[in-house]
């Protein structure tokens, strides 16, 4: 499928399964909420087929290892914006995630050559 159609589905899938919660609590937003929601679904969107884009031309295989990066940079930040310091429990989180990630990455590898 081409791209957008699958960013298209992703996001229309996501906004469906979440619009009965919002409905639910809906609480409108004030200015700077609503700049820092569009511009958050502006990158999300960039991110979305960016990350698409790499699956379309690379093996999955390849690539997937990156896609979990996204736990080290959210958490950075999280920490920058609002200054959350990660627990012992979130450190073992991204060692357990990016490990295992790295073992599977190393054992297609080998396994392909």
């Amino acid at each position: 499928e081409k791209g957008y159609i699958i960013v298209f589905y992703f996001s229309f899938i996501s906004v469906i399964s979440i619009l009965p919660f919002m409905l639910y609590i809906y609480k409108p937003l004030n200015s700077f909420q609503l700049l820092a929601l569009l511009i958050s679904g502006v990158f999300a969107s960039i991110a979305q087929f960016s990350l698409t884009y790499a699956y379309k031309i690379v093996e999955a295989s390849e690539i997937s290892i990156y896609n979990y990066s996204n736990v080290v940079f959210s958490q950075i930040i999280a920490f920058i914006i609002w200054r959350e310091i990660p627990d012992a429990y979130s450190f073992i989180g991204y060692i357990l995630i990016i490990g295992s990630s790295y073992i599977t990455y190393n054992y297609i590898k080998k396994r392909i050559k």
